[in-house]
Order: structure tokens, then C-alpha cells, then sequence
């Protein structure tokens, strides 16, 4: 990305989801396509009245158009690491746009399964390089607004944001010291429904998901969710129409921001049971099942399936495990009603009635699902604590202290790590205004459950707030005609950009994959967290700190038996 545009990003202001459930792409799509019928919009960029660049901002404004038309596409896939650098799998963006987002976004590539229609592997884009090259994105990235961290003055986040809580969009309901449960680490399974947009800001273009607006997360390491210790498979199910500055259902939000038509369609997926389908222990009580095969029947409490029930028919004893679920209702849930669960074999499938039930388009839904075998022997599986010892910063990437926002993942159990110091303001006090060196404790712990053949990452990263971080919320239409006042007011952010540090910071990114011989104390240094692009570099302004990400953190934490 040119440093100079680094203010001038937005989004185009529509989403208007189909209620067919079964939309797909026909083809894959070329980048060339995202640039018709724009023209050219030169900025003047004058250095103490010298003029030094007139870059086009039209590629940013607006940024994300849609591939081919204004719709919810439907994405499933593997959530991967993208190559071998740490920040290349599930990550919070070191930068965004301030005129698109009220704060940074979490973010994750996702490799989509292979069908026979192609209905996901087409959302892929085709790249032409300036060569002429032509080449196809291998991994779809997903983008969501991670609601945290922001504190500047008139940014609508920043009040929620200091004292530790989320603000809406991917967080919505988040407090302070809690886990952000429904974000996914490498290696889960996702159902995503999102606006399928190209993103112009870095070019060549790629296709993207951005924003998400229902992201179903099936977790590869299994929970104990049943009764008995029975080994659950889960899946945690989040939905809003808050995807970002420019898409929400916020009260103040201005004219040219979209409402999305949540309940423009009902939302369904597949929870297959990662665990194999075992006999009954010949001590164990006797399951039952339906004396018609094939009749639907389902099971909705948490205690493991007593509220049965089935259609006028009878139900006999027999000898084989059948499934039990449960469903928790996560904070800031405020979705209507109880999700329609229905097993298949060894999947159920879940559904969210979000049209048939007329739910408000504004509702959130934040809600887990478990599912296991009832009445099987509890499969063996290894139980784990984690504990983030202490962050200690190397680097402050300022002249003085830095401005430090820094999250890990432990297993796909997300935490701000800001949160957890003894101060009143997490963005202004603590890490947010750090030395360097110095040292932080953090005394959280997690719980990890792994079968033996598995393993878990612990991962961290984020940044250091800079020029970028004082405009954000500063929102531009992102359709605004190319005049002396969409000019003079990107002018003015682009000199409050260089007055403020330049771009925010990388400050890298730890990542250690553990299995179940791991146990002791580590220490994991951060590097740089995402490889960059050739064709796009990002380079700072000379602002004169040390900007390289390597080494600017520590993360130590331990790792013992249960």
C-alpha cells in the first residue's frame, strides 16, 4: 500500500442479501474487473508547499466493490496459516483504513472445500500482474472489525474500548478480562455468509469476504461438553449486521452507511461429530431410538438429551449411541428464540430461522453448540493448562513510550491482553503507554483438550498506535464525488497522519504449535508477523522510530499437565 493513501480507504455503501439460500458463482472472476467505470481522482500532496505526489485515490474510494452483485455469498473451508510466517493464519490487522472502520480488523484465510459446482472455490479471484501474469489466489481472506482498541477522541468505539469492552461488530458483547470465544485459530472448520467484495487497496486485487456477517466456527480440538465427561464436538455460531463502519444498524451511523438485511434469509449448517460413533459400554444404561427409521427427532437440553422427543412414534430400547446436544447462550445474544437443531447419521444440522422467524435485522446472534454421542464411554483425551505467564516489550516503536494493543490465542481461545493489567484505561495506561524494556503480568490461564495425535498453537500479536490510530471513525462516503472538499479533507487527515507518527506499527508476532509432550516453561520472542507483498509494499513515513517488528515482544507462558 502507498504510505500516502494510507487515510483514503473506504467502502461502497450496499448490502442487500438474497434469501436464496442456494446463490453461487458460476466462474471465477478477473481483478481487471474491479476497476470499470471508475475514473481517475487525483490528490495533490504538497510538502511545506512543495508539491511532492498526486497519487489516484479512486482505487480507494470506493475500496471494496462487490465481484458480481450485492449479496450474502455462502464460503466453506479450512481456516490455514498461509505460509510460514506466524501472522499469516488467523490475525488482528496491524493496519485499516481510519475513513472506513472505527477500529482494526480481525482477520483469517480460509481454504475453500472443493465441490463438483465449484459453489466455493470459484469465489476465488484471478490476479493479472503488471507483467501481465496471470495467477489465482489459493486461500479467501475473511474481515470483521475486531471493536477493540481504539481510543481516540470522536471515534464512537473509543469509550467502550478503554475501559476493556467490545464495541459491537465481531466482539458484540465482549467485557473486559473475557475470552473472545467465537473468533477461529488455524486448522477450525467455518460456514461463512459475507459480502463478496474485491479489495482495490492492494493491489493485484483479490477477492475477499469483507465484512462477515454469520461466521459458524467448527473447532478442531474437541470440548467436554457432554454429561459424564462425554468428549463434545462444538461449533460457536456468531451473526450480526454490524460488519463494519460503513455496514451496521447503528442508531447515529450516517446516511451512506448500509443495513444489511439479516433477515433477508434463514442461515443453516452442518455440524458433523468429529468423533467416531462408538458401541455402548455394556455397563452403560440403554440409549433409545425411534422405532421408525428415519423420523426426525432431536435433542435440546444441556443435561444431555432428556428432552427427546418425536412425532407420534414410539421409541425402543437399544444398544448403540445416539446424539445429544446442547446449546449456550453466549453475551450480547439477542436473536429470538431457540435455533432448530435436526440429526443426519453423525452430523446435526443446525439452522437459523432468521427469515421464517422475522427476527430484527439488528439482532445478534451469539450462541455454542455442542454435540456428542449420548451414553458412550468418554473418549480418552489430554487435558492441558496454559498459562500467560507475562508479556515483556523490547521495543516501544515511539521516541518515548509506546502505545501497545496486544492479543494471543491459545488454542482458539482469544484475549485482549490489555485487559488484564490492574489500570483503569487499557489503551492509555499499562501496555498502552509502555518503556522499554519492561515487563507485564498477565496470570491467565486456559484449558486446552487435545486427543494425543493433535496439537494447539499459542500465538500473539497486534500493534503500536500511531498517526492511523487518531483518525479512526473519521468516516468518508465512499461514493463522494471527486471535489475540492473530498480532496481537502483527505488532505487534512494525510497531514495529521504525518503529524501523529505515520502509519501504526508492526510489532510482529509469536507463534508455537504445542502437542501433548509439551509441558514446562516457554519464552517466544516475536518476528515479523506477515511476509510482505512485493508488488505492495508497506513503508512508513520517516518518522524516525524504529518501525521493525522483529523482536519488539516477548510472550512467556507455561504449559502443565491436568
Amino acid at each position: 500500500m502507498h504510505p500516502l493513501l494510507v487515510v483514503t480507504f473506504a467502502l461502497l455503501a450496499t448490502t442487500l442479501p438474497r434469501p436464496d439460500a442456494d446463490w453461487r458463482p458460476a466462474r471465477q472472476h478477473r481483478s481487471p474487473e474491479a476497476d470499470a467505470g471508475f475514473s481517475p481522482c487525483r490528490l495533490p500532496i504538497r510538502l511545506l508547499g512543495i508539491p511532492v505526489a498526486e497519487p489516484d485515490v479512486r482505487p480507494a474510494y470506493p475500496q471494496w466493490v462487490p465481484v458480481e452483485d450485492e449479496t450474502f455469498a455462502i464460503l466453506e473451508g479450512t481456516v490455514i496459516a498461509k505460509s510460514a510466517a506466524p501472522g499469516s493464519g488467523p490475525h488482528t490487522a496491524v493496519n485499516d483504513m481510519p475513513t472506513s472502520h472505527h477500529t482494526h480488523d480481525m482477520c483469517f484465510p480460509v481454504l475453500p472445500d472443493p465441490t463438483p459446482d465449484g459453489r466455493f472455490t470459484n469465489l476465488l479471484g484471478i490476479q493479472v500482474h503488471a507483467d501481465g501474469r496471470e495467477s489465482v489466489q489459493r486461500t479467501i481472506g475473511i474481515e470483521w472489525e475486531s471493536g477493540l482498541g481504539a481510543d481516540n477522541d470522536g471515534n464512537a468505539a473509543a469509550v467502550p474500548n478503554r475501559r476493556g469492552d467490545g464495541f459491537g461488530y465481531y466482539p458484540a458483547g465482549h467485557r473486559r478480562g473475557e475470552i473472545l470465544w467465537n473468533w477461529p485459530t488455524e486448522g477450525d472448520r467455518v460456514h461463512i455468509a459475507g459480502r463478496w467484495i474485491w479489495d482495490r487497496g492492494h493491489p493485484p486485487y483479490k477477492t475477499e469476504i469483507h465484512p462477515a456477517h454469520f461466521v459458524a466456527v467448527l473447532r478442531r480440538l474437541p470440548d467436554l461438553g457432554g454429561p459424564g465427561g462425554q468428549v463434545a464436538t462444538r461449533a460457536d455460531v456468531f451473526a450480526s449486521g454490524d460488519g463494519g463502519a460503513l455496514w451496521n444498524h447503528f442508531a447515529d451511523a450516517p446516511a451512506f452507511v448500509a443495513r444489511p438485511r439479516m433477515g433477508a434469509r434463514d442461515y443453516e449448517f452442518e455440524l458433523p461429530v468429529r468423533q467416531a460413533r462408538p458401541a455402548l459400554d455394556s455397563s452403560a444404561q440403554m440409549a433409545w431410538r425411534l422405532s421408525d427409521a428415519g423420523t426426525e427427532a432431536c435433542a435440546t437440553d444441556a443435561a444431555g438429551g432428556a428432552g427427546r422427543h418425536a412425532r407420534a412414534k414410539s421409541w425402543e430400547p437399544h444398544h448403540e449411541s445416539v446424539l445429544a446436544w446442547s446449546v449456550e447462550v453466549r453475551p450480547g445474544d439477542t436473536f429470538p428464540g431457540d435455533l432448530e437443531i435436526l440429526p443426519a447419521g453423525d452430523r446435526v444440522r443446525v439452522r437459523v430461522p432468521w427469515r421464517s422467524r422475522a427476527a430484527a435485522d439488528s439482532a445478534v446472534l451469539a450462541r455454542t453448540v455442542r454435540v456428542w454421542w449420548q451414553g458412550a464411554v468418554a473418549a480418552p483425551v489430554i487435558r492441558r493448562r496454559v498459562i500467560l505467564d507475562e508479556v515483556e516489550i523490547l521495543k516501544t516503536h515511539d521516541l518515548g513510550n509506546g502505545e501497545y494493543r496486544v492479543f494471543a490465542d491459545v488454542g482458539g481461545q482469544w484475549v485482549f491482553l490489555n485487559e488484564f493489567l490492574p489500570v483503569a484505561d487499557v489503551l492509555r495506561q499499562g501496555l498502552g503507554d509502555t518503556p522499554a524494556p519492561a515487563k507485564y503480568p498477565i496470570a491467565k490461564a486456559f484449558e486446552v483438550v487435545l486427543p494425543a495425535s493433535e496439537s494447539f498453537r499459542v500465538y500473539a500479536d497486534g500493534w503500536e498506535a500511531d498517526g492511523v490510530n487518531a483518525l479512526f471513525g473519521r468516516l468518508v462516503d465512499p461514493n463522494h464525488p471527486c471535489d475540492d472538499a473530498f480532496r481537502d479533507k483527505l488532505t487534512g487527515g494525510i497531514g495529521e497522519l504525518i503529524a501523529g507518527g505515520g502509519r501504526d506499527d508492526g510489532i510482529g508476532a509469536t507463534k508455537a504449535v504445542h502437542g501433548a509432550d509439551s509441558l514446562g516453561d516457554f519464552a517466544d520472542r516475536s518476528w515479523h508477523g506477515i511476509a510482505p507483498n512485493p508488488e505492495d509494499p508497506e513503508v512508513d513515513f520517516p518518522t524516525f522510530e524504529d518501525t521493525d517488528p522483529a523482536g519488539s515482544f516477548v510472550l512467556r507462558y507455561r504449559i502443565e499437565a491436568l
